[in-house]
């Protein structure tokens, strides 16, 4: 692991407890539905901790790591942009449920976008016994 990396964990674990915002993805992904122009300012330059249910997980066209959360319906949902070192990439799965904390937010062109993204708890849904 490297030392920007480990500077990120402990920057962001002691920016835990002073979040700025705490919120759910379909929270976020509803407020910049009602007015972008209000989220945006509400959300620049804060330190969120999101939770939600993953939707996807990608790379984008820079290999930036990007975990995708279910927003307010299928098509409005929220882009996390983690660092390519974060450890959790390789453990979490589609609709695994994650806490991150990020900074700032901003309408992408449809989804809303979080910055500095680290992942910080992720759990996986429970079986239920059709499923078994």
């Amino acid at each position: 692991m490297n030392k920007m990396y480990l500077s990120l964990i402990v920057l962001f674990s002691s920016q835990l407890a002073f979040a700025d915002i705490n919120i759910s993805a379909p929270q976020i992904s509803q407020d910049f539905n009602n007015n972008s122009i209000a989220a945006q300012k509400r959300y620049k330059g804060q330190t969120i901790k999101i939770t939600g249910n993953v939707s996807n997980i990608w790379v984008d066209y820079d290999e930036q790591p990007i975990v995708d959360l279910y927003g307010k319906n299928l098509f409005e949902g929220v882009e996390l942009m983690v660092s390519k070192d974060d450890g959790y990439l390789l453990n979490i799965s589609k609709d695994d449920y994650i806490e991150a904390v990020c900074h700032s937010a901003n309408r992408g062109i449809i989804s809303v976008k979080l910055q500095d993204c680290i992942i910080i708890h992720y759990s996986k849904p429970e079986v239920t016994h059709m499923q078994k």
